[in-house]
């Protein structure tokens, strides 16, 4: 067993990727932007399946905050663990957003990159020398790089370079045993999506789902703790979407 980080996992996709991954047997790191107290019932829920976790604030907007963030990170594995090291890195957190073409402006055009891409690739970069040999990378990307919808060029873009730059971390690292995949969800009822604030929109997706209903974070987090699994030591360099068959 192993210890993963989870980025954004205070709620939603995080969230549930940090509860399978515990149920699994391995301890969780949990990082949060601002709600220390949702972190910690996470870290509580994981702490009641068996597992050992701990909580660690992180902006990805603040790229300069990295180089403390991984001293801070030594420390806690040595006093928690004692280990100086980890094997699973999850890029999850994220924000939401529509803005049609012609209404983005620089300011969100920069925290979507901040957030989305620069942010999860120096932050990778910097804690790279910390994940354990034969550990494993999974990059969050979203189903927006295949079916596109009006408002999302900025977002999808980004998820897009996610897909690129993971395929390089598996060609890269390989070397080493790291695999990197990253999966795509589709529609995810969360409150990061809040689909229940547009009942036409959300009926649209249910509509063009194979599946025939909107996806839950559990989907999505049983996909992630299985990525990290030995049962999948061969998956690499892959682009998975979870997303019930939508709009094939």
């Amino acid at each position: 067993m192993g210890i993963a980080m989870v980025t954004g996992s205070s709620r939603g996709i995080g969230k549930s990727a940090a509860l399978e991954i515990a149920a699994k047997g391995h301890d969780v790191i949990v990082t949060y932007k601002s709600n220390l107290e949702a972190a910690n019932v996470v870290v509580e829920a994981i702490g009641k399946a068996g597992a050992t976790a701990a909580a660690m604030p992180l902006d990805l907007t603040d790229v300069k905050s990295f180089s403390s963030f991984k001293e801070s990170l030594k420390t806690l594995l040595k006093e928690k663990w004692r280990v100086d090291s980890f094997e699973f890195l999850i890029n999850n957190a994220g924000v939401g957003g529509f803005s049609l073409y012609s209404d983005v402006t620089e300011d969100y055009f920069e925290t979507m990159y901040l957030t989305h891409f620069k942010g999860p690739y120096f932050f990778t970069q910097t804690l790279l020398p910390m994940i354990n040999d034969n550990g494993a990378i999974v990059n969050l990307s979203s189903a927006t790089t295949r079916v596109i919808f009006e408002g999302t060029s900025t977002y999808a873009s980004f998820k897009g370079a996610v897909d690129v730059w993971t395929r390089c971390l598996a060609k890269e690292y390989g070397s080493r045993g790291i695999r990197a995949n990253s999966v795509s969800p589709g529609a995810i009822a969360t409150d990061l999506t809040d689909l229940d604030a547009s009942p036409e929109f959300k009926k649209l997706l249910t509509e063009q789902t194979a599946l025939g209903r909107i996806g839950r974070p559990g989907d999505v987090g049983k996909l992630i703790a299985a990525l990290i699994s030995p049962d999948t030591h061969w998956v690499n360099a892959q682009r998975i979407e979870v997303a019930g068959g939508f709009n094939v």
